[in-house]
């Protein structure tokens, strides 16, 4: 912890060394809490952290920028609409096949990311889980559309993939992770998801896993150095 003698801007020499909140307010990142130091003059309040804590939250937003600029299949998004089999799901079952999209990066090769063809797409699914259960799922998924919480920019889980109970409602889940990088206490998220009224299962989208995995791997570069 350093030690700030007098603060720059007032003159001020009651600078204490506190806990920071940083707002980020950047894909569902609420904010950055450091250890630094704040002027006690109410006329002035200027906070202080080091360049090292600067800099993570620096990078920190460079990642969500880049993150959001990549064009992505989501594949959650094929749960929201025709209910994709879960990696869960395929653990229980030896018998369940799963469905892969690969999407050619080359300019030559162009495909459009956003569009597949709906009817292809329900044939896909009754190869992959028959129709019985094409059909149980389809419903499942039009009931789902029929309840309160229902928005098409959410999730809208039909069926918990764990316990098997169709009241797994949208959410908004506080996240807080904390590294161990120089006098970074935490990082705090608050995202859109869903969440199982039985089991307490959550669920994200691909978007939202990636961005919390590619955050980790950045804290985990910093606190190695």
């Amino acid at each position: 912890m350093f030690t700030i003698e007098q603060c720059v801007m007032c003159g001020c020499k009651d600078v204490r060394n506190q806990t920071l909140t940083i707002p980020v307010n950047m894909q569902g990142i609420v904010s950055v809490n450091v250890l630094g130091a704040k002027c006690s003059n109410p006329d002035c309040l200027e906070e202080y952290y080091d360049n090292v804590d600067a800099g993570v939250i620096r990078e920190l937003k460079e990642l969500i920028k880049r993150q959001a600029l990549i064009g992505r299949i989501n594949p959650l998004h094929l749960q929201s609409e025709d209910y994709r089999i879960s990696s869960a799901e395929a653990a229980r079952d030896n018998d369940a096949k799963e469905i892969s999209f690969v999407v050619k990066e080359n300019e030559s090769d162009e495909v459009n990311k956003e569009y597949i063809d709906t009817r292809e797409l329900d044939e896909l699914w009754k190869q992959a889980i028959g129709i019985e259960e094409y059909e149980r799922r389809k419903a499942l998924h039009e009931k789902r559309k029929q309840r309160a919480d229902y928005n098409k920019d959410d999730l809208n889980i039909p069926e918990c993939v764990f316990c098997g109970s169709d009241d797994v409602p949208n959410v908004t889940l506080d996240i807080e992770l904390q590294p161990n990088i120089n006098q970074v206490i935490s990082i705090n998220f608050k995202i859109r998801a869903a969440k199982c009224s039985k089991c307490g299962e959550e669920y994200y989208d691909s978007e939202t896993t990636e961005l919390l995995s590619n955050i980790e791997k950045l804290i985990e570069t910093k606190s190695n150095l």
